[in-house]
């Protein structure tokens, strides 16, 4: 509107100008110059109607440009608003399909530990405690008492499959932290990958020979399997007679379940004295060298103890090729 208005104050400019250069060239009462006035006019008034369309053409050509510039203003501030209500709309399905998965997962979380319950979760703690304070009669006395309950929970309710229960709750996950109890009667805390013992753990069972032992494996798995520095041996933990032994243990290097390297091994007899052997082995087999003494007939070997003279390791000659220094304790999926 500033613009038609300054188009209109030009031509009202225009007119008066030349109203006045007219009357100063022919005067207002010279009534002989009349015909010159008529053409004079008419030429000055056909100019002044071509300026006036001409004008009047730009004003519209204006006000049409300032119409499409409002429309295109319009029609861009309402294209913003549908994108920003679009953006609002998405952002808001994203925010209820992420609380209903929240909330999806949270109710999974609490049915799957809902699985461990009663004498069953009782049992669970009990072992995850002791097993966590090395406290291993204790866990064996919990397996051998809830034995049964124990490998039907985990063949029918598990399913069979990975479920591990980190001290609070019981979670479907195959690798992390965790205890899980096998169908084997094999109670296995420590590290977890893809349903198998790997990392860092410790595996253990009960037997019931002669009196009540537990097996025991600690220390570094992989796959399943022994792999790395660990322990293994068993222990009759309720106590024995003499001349028995209570326990049997053998501390070295695993590869595969099997022993190689030098060997820690320690024999406690019911009394308590521990006697102490270093032994080498190359995967499971006794390697019998110079610190070893055949019998006279050569159907025995003889290795002295490292803590007493008075105790010998004897190996039959028809043992050398035995496996026998292996991981005690073998997960079995």
């Amino acid at each position: 509107m500033e613009e038609k208005g300054n188009i209109w104050n030009r031509l009202k400019q225009y007119l008066g100008e030349h109203r006045r250069r007219f009357e100063h060239r022919f005067g207002c009462n010279d009534a002989g110059k009349h015909a010159d006035i008529r053409k004079y006019r008419l030429k000055y008034g056909i100019g002044i109607a071509v300026i006036i369309l001409v004008l009047a053409g730009a004003a519209i050509h204006t006000q049409q440009r300032i119409e499409r510039e409002r429309a295109e203003l319009a029609e861009s501030q309402a294209a913003e608003r549908r994108r920003i209500e679009e953006q609002e709309s998405v952002a808001q399905s994203i925010a209820e399909s992420v609380a209903e998965s929240v909330a999806a997962r949270e109710s999974e979380k609490a049915r799957i530990d809902g699985l461990l319950e009663g004498e069953v979760r009782e049992a669970y703690q009990k072992l995850f405690e002791a097993l966590s304070d090395e406290k291993y009669g204790e866990a064996a006395d919990c397996l051998y008492a809830q034995e049964d309950i124990l490998e039907s929970f985990y063949e029918t309710t598990l399913g069979g499959e990975c479920y591990l229960y980190d001290g609070e709750s019981l979670k479907k996950e195959d690798s992390g932290y965790g205890l899980l109890v096998n169908q084997s009667g094999i109670a296995y805390l420590g590290d977890w990958k893809n349903g198998l013992p790997d990392g860092e753990g410790t595996a253990i069972r009960v037997l019931v020979l002669d009196d009540i032992r537990y097996d025991l494996s600690s220390g570094g798995w992989k796959e399943g399997k022994m792999n790395g520095d660990g322990v293994t041996g068993y222990c009759y933990y309720n106590g024995v007679e003499e001349p028995r032994i209570r326990e049997i243990w053998k501390k070295g290097t695993f590869e595969e379940n099997l022993m190689s390297g030098e060997i820690a091994y320690s024999s406690i007899n019911a009394a308590g004295e521990e006697i102490q052997w270093k032994i080498l082995a190359e995967g499971g087999k006794t390697v019998v060298d110079e610190r070893w003494t055949a019998s006279e007939e050569n159907t025995q070997f003889r290795l002295s103890s490292e803590t007493s003279d008075l105790h010998d390791y004897v190996l039959q000659a028809g043992r050398t090729d035995e496996v026998m220094w292996k991981n005690m304790v073998e997960w079995k999926k």
